[in-house]
């Protein structure tokens, strides 16, 4: 598990770091994701890195280009002749949707809407029924890539993650060298490749994974602000925030996995454009950071409490303490209460500050006795 989460999301490069990250969360969630991007931006050879750091063998992935043609046959392969003149459809062996694990679609918004429809009959039931066939395909992951997104509608709506792909020359070096950099990395540190077992095992953590009221409650107002489905909210939201609990290795999902994730949500519809994507992740990663310097604070007011207790029954029972513990104490809450005031918003921080003015007048109330109490000893 920490193999796939290093190995798919490490990167200090912003635009490496959510190519990655979305492949990563649609892994996991058992989804597919839609990469968009100019012409040139390598989104082809970013599925071929990743192909690259898994034991998936030769035959286990593919890739189909829009160019070929507007014929489903792109996708599901040519018939077999010979099963046609005895009145029966069957496919020739070849590589196609109908019998590899992993696949890349590349250029998408190429491919004619006729064969759009055969591609979201695959990718939503991973069956395929032609002439009184009726097949169960092997289909576990699909990457697909266009300079455009597919118009707004069902075909687009059925990619859980949704991210753009616009690299920098550095980011562009640093996808090259994905592959080559992690298996000697590996190598370096005597571990194998991501095995796709330890994908399937990932997925069946994220089953598993909790999630927290407060991030529900958050769930549903970032689906109302985005203008998400009820469909889209309550199946790829709800396991994307799995999969991002299960890549940070927990077993309960916060708001803090609801934040990481709603940028890849969001732009279901519109333009998927790296301005407009990375315009929401700064908004939400600044909410986030408020946020943790509420927890920070709820924490600190915890400790305090314990320690004005203790220092209360420390004097109660005739034992008095010394004082500089407690102001430290003080002090570390007091440089919180100030980070507070000073936040951009303080609206948002209105319960918090009121909780902090409290704890800190009772603290100092405690305070005032313990020094007392140490002169009277």
């Amino acid at each position: 598990m920490k193999n796939l989460a290093k190995t798919l999301q490490g990167s200090k490069l912003l635009e490496m770091s959510i190519l990655r990250k979305g492949y990563a969360l649609a892994l996991v969630a058992g989804e597919h994701a839609l990469q968009v991007g100019p012409y040139g931006q390598a989104k082809t050879f970013g599925f071929d890195e990743f192909v690259g750091a898994t034991d998936l063998e030769k035959h286990d992935h593919t890739t189909i280009s829009g160019y070929k043609g507007a014929m489903d046959e792109i996708l599901v392969g040519y018939p077999n002749t010979g099963a046609l003149m005895e009145g029966r459809w069957e496919p020739m062996r070849g590589p196609s949707m109908l019998n590899r694990k992993v696949v890349y679609v590349d250029e998408i918004d190429k491919i004619h809407p006729a064969t759009q429809a055969i591609l979201l009959q695959l990718l939503q039931s991973r069956r395929f029924s032609r002439g009184g066939v009726d097949l169960e395909i092997p289909l576990e992951f699909c990457v697909a890539g266009g300079n455009e997104p597919p118009p707004d509608g069902p075909v687009r709506d059925r990619f859980a993650v949704q991210f753009p792909v616009e690299l920098s020359p550095e980011g562009m070096l640093r996808l090259i060298s994905w592959g080559q950099e992690t298996r000697e990395e590996e190598r370096a540190q005597g571990r194998g490749e991501i095995r796709w077992e330890e994908i399937r095992e990932a997925r069946g953590e994220r089953a598993r994974v909790v999630i927290s009221k407060p991030a529900k409650d958050l769930m549903m107002a970032l689906a109302t602000e985005f203008g998400m489905s009820p469909r889209r909210l309550a199946q790829y939201f709800v396991k994307l925030v799995q999969a991002n609990a299960t890549l940070r290795g927990v077993v309960n999902a916060t708001v803090i996995d609801v934040y990481e994730v709603a940028p890849y949500v969001a732009l279901f519809k519109g333009p998927l454009t790296m301005q407009a994507f990375v315009g929401i992740k700064e908004r939400l990663d600044q909410e986030r950071a408020k946020l943790g310097l509420a927890e920070a604070a709820e924490r600190e007011i915890g400790k305090l409490t314990t320690a004005m207790t203790e220092m209360r029954a420390a004097m109660e029972a005739g034992c008095p303490e010394d004082a500089e513990e407690m102001m430290r104490v003080l002090v570390k809450v007091q440089n919180l209460a100030q980070a507070m005031v000073e936040v951009k918003n303080p609206d948002d921080f209105k319960e918090w500050a009121g909780k902090i003015r409290e704890v800190l007048a009772k603290a100092e109330t405690v305070h005032h006795e313990v020094l007392q109490t140490l002169k009277l000893a």
